[in-house]
């Protein structure tokens, strides 16, 4: 039954389904052992040396029962994972018997975008009977069945069953005879929560005034990391008092705390992905959260299957409901930041991974949540760098928080090696990125957008024109040479069905400060110039228009048929309605004129309805043309670019090509002119223009020797073509961007790298306005 798209409301009824059957055998095999003593448990221990690892009949027993049931109603090609030993695979699955079917959700709430999932994404969960050890000692209250479901990494449902639950009150030892059965499941994002839990009459619940941890019986004291978190929690809490709550076993602990009884708890080191798929599940449907001890989620997919140790939750486990925030005074999240990564004894724990700071960073606070890989959560190790960046001389590596940029759309970090080199890793996984999630629920046509924008960085970089273009610079001793940024390593997770779920991973080529290069919020002339004359070598090498290039068509057809973010499929529906309104608006807020007979004057022109009226056509010609000149950057702005004194020449470097495509040079020219320079540099425009154009026809000679260049794109064209350009630029800001800007809202970014800077420099916000009625003057 392996189709494409899978129900999870027939695959959670069917866990539910198998869990009841698998309580019972649970049962069946402490009731024998009631009868005939503990041999009949048959029990054995995978270590010796480790009371964890007991392995009994109900064990096997229950774990083959769900196996097969699974691979009776789903066939053999459900993606299964379970704590014992693989079960082999009859050769006829489709003649099982049928299971014993149970519908159990009923009327249960699954969200939207949880109903029908992608059947190779799905991984099911087994842990036959989580608690062994409490079930060999006798402790059955601590013992459940876990199924837990991932889809995508994430733990998104799990079915828990509990095979003893106390049918009375009394206070005699447990047993088959005063207990039964009980099965609970719960979904992430369901409104309906975690649907059977038993009678809070059994509950001792946590009180207002205390904080609870619930931990193992030797409170952590054996390691480190849970002693100091354990102490953390205790000595920060908010809460009048403290208590530990002693709790065997995974699925145990996060009960208690899905229950009320815990407000938080640890889970030992030797856990694994079978013990947190089906308890995180059910846990977030509660209310709680679940993370690691370095604040990041835990991914449930699948690892070696040979090589079971390989699914261990390695960097610790922290579980707590939904009233601790209030307890604690801050969010999980936040008390891992505040309180946790920053100890020696958390990121210690790293080293295993080859995360080893050089000692004189080893106080400084250490990026640990970007150092992972996209495709299963765990963190880079020495191997993977070296075999994507070539050798086997790094041994180990580190990345400071200082170092790192943490912008809404991406996260990047600076890997330093113990070679002495560095490297510079983006790292885009939309579902940890709050606005991400927010575009998500409100504007998905933008999410999306974002999604195609990294895959367009990722088609360009990989492609070998781009280190056809590096090797040609480097071979330009002349004058100062453009450098696009070098990709090691290019990863793309896609999902087109629900974009949130994409992620993205480039290991990029660093370029530091201790290399001399150099970054600035404002640029001056020279190096605007050098800027611009970069600009004319990148759109001259990767010429479309005209010329023999049959390579820049190729790559072309990788990349938006549209470069830039503003035009205006891309922009939000209306935007050409607001220009007028919101031109009105600016002629006010930022003070263009003091005269009050010129204002009126302005106001009569109405220079907003003037844009208003050409705004589409503008669109057409600049976005839309048939005639595409060359590949552009479409994001020429100053956080994009390098510089590098070298000798009386300077060279640049290029980053960021989530908007690259083809499109008209001046494009790139009238967004680069307005975004980086200083004001001063501005009274310069027309002749940076002509500058940028001369460099273009050198550039294109140098490309097509063979060819009459100079016609290509003639001075008179150009020019035209780049107040077409810089008016429809207008258009987006003024439309969009400053709708609801004020001269305050510039003064407080002053100086800021990220924002352009029209948006963070009065002058040139106001400059800019002016620019905009003797343009429209001049149509």
């Amino acid at each position: 039954m392996a189709t494409d798209i899978l129900s999870l409301r027939t695959l959670l009824n069917t866990c539910y389904s198998l869990s009841s059957q698998a309580c019972e055998i649970i049962r069946s095999v402490q009731a024998r052992r009631e009868e005939k003593g503990a041999t009949a448990l048959n029990a054995t221990l995978k270590d010796k040396n480790d009371s964890r690892t007991y392995l009994t009949e109900a064990d096997t027993a229950a774990q083959e029962l769900i196996w097969k049931g699974l691979r009776t109603v789903f066939g053999s090609e459900l993606n299964i994972v379970g704590e014992e030993d693989a079960i082999e695979e009859e050769e006829n699955p489709e003649n099982k018997e049928e299971i014993v079917y149970e519908e159990a959700l009923h009327g249960y709430n699954v969200p939207d975008d949880l109903q029908a999932l992608v059947f190779s994404d799905v991984i099911v969960f087994i842990d036959p009977v989580d608690g062994t050890r409490e079930f060999v000692e006798g402790r059955l209250e601590a013992c459940q069945n876990l199924i837990g479901i991932s889809y995508r990494g994430r733990a998104v449902a799990g079915v828990i069953g509990l095979p003893f639950i106390r049918t009375g009150s009394d206070e005699s030892a447990i047993c088959c005879g005063n207990t039964k059965a009980q099965i609970i499941f719960g979904v992430v994002g369901s409104t309906d929560g975690v649907h059977g839990l038993p009678s809070s009459m059994n509950y001792n619940l946590a009180k207002e005034s205390e904080m609870v941890l619930g931990i193992s019986a030797d409170l952590g004291e054996k390691v480190p990391a849970l002693k100091f978190v354990r102490e953390t929690i205790l000595t920060t809490s908010n809460a009048k008092t403290t208590r530990l709550l002693k709790a065997g076993a995974c699925g145990n602990k996060c009960l208690k705390v899905i229950q009320g009884e815990a407000d938080c708890a640890l889970m030992n080191f030797g856990c694994s992905l079978w013990d947190t798929c089906a308890t995180e599940a059910l846990v977030v449907a509660s209310g709680g959260e679940v993370s690691t001890l370095f604040g990041w989620k835990i991914h449930h997919g699948i690892r070696d299957d040979q090589d079971k140790e390989t699914y261990k939750n390695n960097y610790g486990v922290m579980v707590t409901g939904k009233n601790f925030q209030t307890k604690q005074g801050v969010t999980l999240s936040a008390f891992i930041k505040q309180h946790i990564i920053n100890n020696k004894v958390i990121t210690d724990i790293l080293k295993q991974n080859g995360v080893v700071p050089h000692t004189a960073d080893e106080n400084k606070q250490l990026v640990v949540d970007l150092i992972r890989n996209i495709s299963d959560g765990t963190v880079i190790t020495p191997e993977y760098f070296n075999h994507v960046i070539g050798g086997d001389t790094i041994s180990s590596y580190y990345s400071l928080e200082s170092d790192a940029v943490r912008y809404k759309q991406s996260h990047a970090c600076r890997i330093i090696f113990d070679t002495g080199k560095t490297a510079f890793l983006k790292r885009i996984v939309l579902r940890e990125l709050p606005s991400a999630i927010e575009k998500a629920k409100t504007l998905p046509y933008k999410l999306q957008r974002d999604v195609n924008a990294n895959m367009n960085e990722s088609n360009f970089l990989k492609n070998p024109l781009v280190t056809k273009f590096n090797n040609t610079e480097n071979s330009n001793a002349k004058q100062g040479r453009l450098q696009i940024v070098k990709a090691y390593d290019c990863q793309a997770l896609v999902y087109a069905d629900n974009p949130i779920d994409s992620k993205f991973l480039l290991l990029l080529e660093d370029f530091s400060e201790k290399n001399g290069w150099h970054q600035f919020a404002h640029i001056d002339e020279k190096y605007m110039r050098s800027t611009l004359q970069a600009l004319a070598k990148f759109h001259a090498f990767f010429w479309l228009k005209n010329g023999d290039r049959n390579l820049s068509r190729e790559i072309e057809k990788q990349l938006w048929d549209v470069a830039t973010y503003w035009d205006l499929e891309k922009q939000p529906t209306g935007q050409v309605e607001l220009l007028e309104e919101n031109f009105r608006r600016l002629i006010d807020e930022f003070e263009i004129i003091d005269d009050e007979t010129e204002k009126k004057e302005i106001i009569v022109k109405n220079y907003g309805k003037k844009l208003k009226e050409i705004a589409i056509d503008l669109n057409s010609n600049v976005h839309n043309s048939l005639q595409k000149q060359t590949i552009i950057h479409g994001d020429a702005k100053c956080p994009n670019f390098f510089f590098k004194d070298n000798g009386d020449q300077t060279d640049v470097g290029l980053i960021d090509f989530q908007w690259t495509g083809a499109g008209l040079c001046a494009t790139d020219v009238a967004y680069a002119i307005w975004t980086c320079p200083a004001f001063g540099v501005l009274a310069k425009e027309k002749e940076l223009v002509q500058y940028y154009h001369s460099h273009l026809v050198n550039a294109l000679q140098t490309n097509f020797p063979e060819c009459e260049v100079g016609a290509w794109l003639p001075l008179d064209q150009f020019l035209q073509e780049y107040q077409k350009c810089f008016l429809d630029l207008s258009r987006c800001i003024i439309g969009d961007q400053w709708r609801t800007v004020s001269l305050n809202t510039l003064r407080e970014r002053k100086g800021k790298m990220v924002y352009n800077a029209y948006n963070k420099d009065e002058d040139i916000a106001k400059l800019l306005i002016k620019r905009v009625m003797q343009s429209l003057d001049q149509l």
